[in-house]
């Protein structure tokens, strides 16, 4: 069910993704760039978050990845690995690169534990002044920190910082969009926007609309952006806190103001309130992730 609430929490959580993220930093020993996600997530949302970076959710599949990890994190702090038994036949428990956890270098916690019945995910964490690492299985729905890993190659991004190509640099303000097709609720599509890691799109004003929905199939006749009227501030807000005067809103016959809905979609040259809970298209928009600032030693992506 829709949440009225959902404005200040939303905002909460960009607040969160932004500042606490940081930046992929290569490790030679890997082969690959890693980042440590603090803001804990289901391992769903967690491997969503990766994969949407171009990533995949790192898991101690040899000493190297084992020891490495074991270094981003304090002694008993548990986080998630990328091993499961959600896409496997018969309960095994596999890494994304398909390697069965019994072939790796650590050591089962369950053998003492009687709580993982039905739990299908790994998590991990170390132990001591050597960081001993131990697993243990858990249930997909708890939420835990994570770390993604990026293996280098010749094609690891785009101007956007993501694999996805759907996404394309406005020359206007410098960000990034991608109009899903894929018709969802507010809050789902608010969702998968981050899961891509970005926001429903916030139009800052004509010349930025006018860019983006040149982006718009001739399908999509309109999409969710980032605005909600939130109950207790008695007006709309944006998905990044700005007040209706600070962005575009060129509302189609004033409608907006007694209506009953509480999100907005764009439909031609005109924004409309609209059903939270009724389907949309959306749009999502994300600033450019990385500049790759590579040397021979430590290439890194760092954020924007």
């Amino acid at each position: 069910m829709y949440s009225k609430n959902l404005v200040p929490v939303l905002a909460v959580l960009f607040a969160a993704i932004f500042d606490v993220q940081g930046y992929y930093k290569y490790n030679d020993k890997v082969g690959g760039w890693l980042k440590l996600h603090q803001v804990a997530k289901t391992w769903d949302d967690a491997y969503k978050t990766c994969w949407s970076e171009g990533a995949l959710l790192a898991s101690p599949i040899d000493k190297a990845f084992r020891n490495e990890l074991s270094m981003l994190y304090l002694n008993n702090v548990s986080f998630y690995t990328g091993i499961s038994s959600t896409f496997y036949p018969g309960g095994q428990f596999i890494s994304m690169e398909g390697i069965p956890l019994f072939q790796m270098p650590v050591d089962d916690d369950d053998e003492k534990a009687s709580d993982t019945i039905g739990a299908q995910c790994v998590s991990m964490r170390v132990e001591g002044e050597d960081k001993i690492p131990y697993v243990k299985k858990v249930p997909c729905s708890t939420e835990l920190p994570f770390t993604c890993f990026r293996k280098r190659d010749a094609n690891h991004t785009t101007p956007c910082g993501t694999t996805d190509l759907g996404y394309v640099k406005s020359q206007v303000t410098g960000n990034c969009y991608k109009v899903y097709e894929t018709e969802m609720i507010f809050e789902d599509a608010y969702a998968w926007c981050v899961a891509d890691g970005g926001y429903l799109a916030v139009l800052n004003d004509v010349y930025e609309w006018e860019d983006v929905k040149t982006l718009m199939p001739t399908h999509c006749t309109y999409a969710f952006i980032g605005l909600q009227k939130w109950h207790g501030l008695g007006g709309w807000m944006s998905v990044r806190g700005d007040r209706l005067d600070q962005v575009f809103n060129d509302w189609k016959d004033y409608e907006h103001v007694n209506t009953e809905n509480k999100c907005a979609v764009i439909r031609g040259k005109h924004l409309e309130s609209h059903n939270c809970g009724q389907k949309s298209f959306f749009i999502c928009e994300k600033v450019p992730y990385f500049t790759e600032t590579e040397t021979e030693e430590t290439p890194e992506f760092k954020i924007y």
